[in-house]
């Protein structure tokens, strides 16, 4: 299998064009993905953006900064999209929503072998009505 020049830009265009097999050109066989609840790999992380791109069909990743050193990529990214169905129990409203992420992705022999994603998706819930005054002082109610 021929290595992929950007690991790192085929993981986004494989999000923004939904065309997972790009995956296959940028992640290392035995990938990890690093998340608040644990690790995941290749399929959990499928499962999960396209759970988003459902409610979320217009889902857009924009690379607004990015820096190389040898061994990984450090991005600060704008994902954009339109709320149009249920999502972690809230309805589609057709609010557009703009929210920020950060992602560190390690880099090995034109694989990415480790990734750490930091999105902010309370600013989504706050520009879709989510919370609608649920969260006070820190807590959910």
């Amino acid at each position: 299998m021929r290595e992929s020049p950007d690991p790192v830009a085929s993981f986004y265009d494989a999000i923004n064009s939904r065309d997972f097999s790009l995956l296959d050109q940028s992640l290392a066989v035995e990938w990890i993905d690093h998340q608040p609840d644990g690790r995941g790999d290749k399929a959990s992380f499928i499962a999960a953006v396209r759970h988003v791109l459902e409610a979320f069909p217009d889902l857009v990743v924009q690379i607004d900064d990015r820096i190389d050193a040898p061994s990984h990529v450090t991005l600060r990214l704008t994902i954009r999209g339109t709320h149009m169905r249920d999502y972690l129990g809230i309805r589609g409203c057709g609010r557009s929503v703009a929210i920020r992420s950060h992602d560190i992705h390690r880099v090995e022999h034109g694989r990415i072998v480790e990734s750490w994603q930091l999105e902010d998706w309370f600013a989504a819930f706050q520009q879709i009505g989510g919370l609608d005054g649920r969260f006070v002082a820190g807590n959910l109610r």
